[in-house]
């Protein structure tokens, strides 16, 4: 066994055939009949852009920061920018065209 990993530890291929392998292309395909179950089991799982997820966050920590202001504290601060909702609703968007 020593002497087969020691091979596999010094195995030095021929370059353009090792360049060879990592050149080839496998076909990929996908059914959007039956996607796969995600985690949960459920609900199928996606990753979802930094960009929007950006977005949400920063909308959400605004809506918050507003709410708690206003209920909990008594003040009246300004809302949240109608910018930050245009801003995520563009991203949203972004990303359904790019789906379809």
């Amino acid at each position: 066994m020593g002497l087969s990993f020691n091979k596999i530890l010094h195995w030095q291929p021929d370059r353009d055939a090792f360049a060879a392998r990592l050149r080839l292309r496998r076909e990929f395909t996908t059914s959007l009949n039956s996607p796969p179950r995600g985690i949960d089991n459920i609900h199928v799982d996606v990753l979802l852009s930094s960009e929007f997820t950006g977005r949400a966050e920063l909308l959400v920590r605004h809506l918050m920061q507003y709410d708690i202001a206003v209920n909990y504290w008594g003040e009246s601060p300004v809302p949240p920018k109608q910018s930050d909702l245009n801003a995520l609703l563009n991203a949203y968007s972004a990303k359904c065209v790019a789906t379809s």
